[in-house]
């Protein structure tokens, strides 16, 4: 049974059968990094390497990710490119039984405040206001 959880920036939660690192809340929307698998990962970051040679490619939200390394989610990435979605009271979510480690957190701030990243501006002050 789901329970409602108190919910932090970097949180490894399950929603709707896929993993996602749980970014921030705003008003009615909900910001979360999906969690790609090693093959998705590594289609993204060779995506990311071809994307150098192209002017403007890497400011494109495609390849606004950071690669994990965190032991349980280790060389997949959370994949930044999901437009924030709309969030009822009712929305549940299954926390994972571990946290990210600090690196992996900090890793995630660092590429949303990135201005090339394409995240929102409102996720952008959110997490600028993270400690």
């Amino acid at each position: 049974m789901k329970s409602p959880t108190i919910l932090a920036f970097g949180d490894p939660i399950i929603y709707d059968g896929k993993e996602y690192i749980y970014l921030a809340k705003e008003e009615n929307l909900i910001h979360l990094a999906e969690v790609l698998n090693r093959d998705q990962t590594n289609q993204l970051k060779r995506g990311r390497d071809d994307s150098v040679r192209r002017p403007g490619a890497s400011e494109n939200t495609l390849y606004s990710f950071v690669v994990l390394t965190t032991e349980e989610l280790k060389e997949r990435a959370a994949w930044l490119g999901h437009p924030a979605r709309s969030a009822p009271e009712d929305l549940f979510f299954d926390q994972m039984p571990f946290s990210l480690i600090e690196g992996d957190k900090e890793a995630i701030k660092k590429e949303i405040l990135d201005p090339n990243s394409g995240a929102s501006i409102g996720l952008q002050k959110i997490v600028k206001g993270l400690k």
